[in-house]
């Protein structure tokens, strides 16, 4: 080995080490939040205004050491386009791990309510949460993530892609400064009036079939720094 070769070793190793160093006192002296995911897409809402929807309240960007979530929005359908009485809202969200990414677990972190009798409702080969909240509401929940709407963790890890495989981001997921993923998705509830269950079923099928084409459409491009379509 040349004098050169062993510099560039030692280089190595000492960086390698001051990462680690850091990681731990990161996590575990001062424990980081999750890191923010991508800005809602503003066209998107855009195009759901153009289809009667409009926005009635807005979430605050939040951030916690498992999970974390970007400004969201609550819509409501204009007047003119209602007919369930239905609520539509979507959260950008991003964890820490692979684990946190199912519906149920979002939603008890955003909200801070865990559902109660929940079950699985598929629409269209999208997969929801199925609920009734505290305001006796009935709710359908789920993340969406590369064209795909899924309640399941399981289901949102298969469809975000690869990691990252420069060496710097490798070093920065083994020593704990990054996520290995990108565990970012769109988190969306759909919300609809108390009323029998399949009656209820109906009008959230009625909603996803109506904003579906919005939320996950392949033809569309997405912005830099965004999310909300796929």
């Amino acid at each position: 080995m040349t004098v050169a070769e062993s510099l560039v070793q030692r280089w190595a190793f000492g960086l390698a080490l001051a990462f680690t160093s850091l990681g731990i006192v990161l996590i575990g002296v001062v424990p980081t939040d999750a890191p923010q995911p991508p800005l809602l897409d503003q066209a998107l809402l855009q195009q759901l205004r153009q289809q009667g929807w409009k926005v009635q309240s807005s979430v605050a960007a939040e951030g916690r050491p498992q999970m974390s979530n970007g400004a969201g929005v609550v819509l409501v359908q204009s007047e003119s386009a209602s007919s369930d009485n239905a609520q539509l809202s979507l959260i950008p969200i991003r964890t820490r791990s692979n684990d946190q990414l199912g519906a149920e677990s979002i939603g008890m972190a955003v909200f801070g309510e865990s559902p109660q009798n929940g079950s699985t409702i598929t629409i269209q080969g999208d997969q929801f949460f199925r609920f009734r909240d505290s305001k006796q509401r009935q709710l359908a929940s789920s993340c969406i993530a590369s064209g795909k709407a899924s309640s399941s963790e399981e289901e949102v890890s298969r469809a975000i892609g690869n990691p990252s495989s420069s060496w710097l981001e490798r070093l920065r997921t083994t020593v704990g400064l990054q996520p290995l993923r990108d565990w970012s998705c769109l988190f969306t509830n759909i919300s609809v009036a108390d009323v029998d269950k399949a009656e209820g079923d109906q009008a959230i099928r009625r909603v996803w079939a109506k904003v579906e084409p919005k939320l996950i459409e392949p033809t569309l491009s997405e912005p830099p720094g965004s999310v909300g379509i796929r």
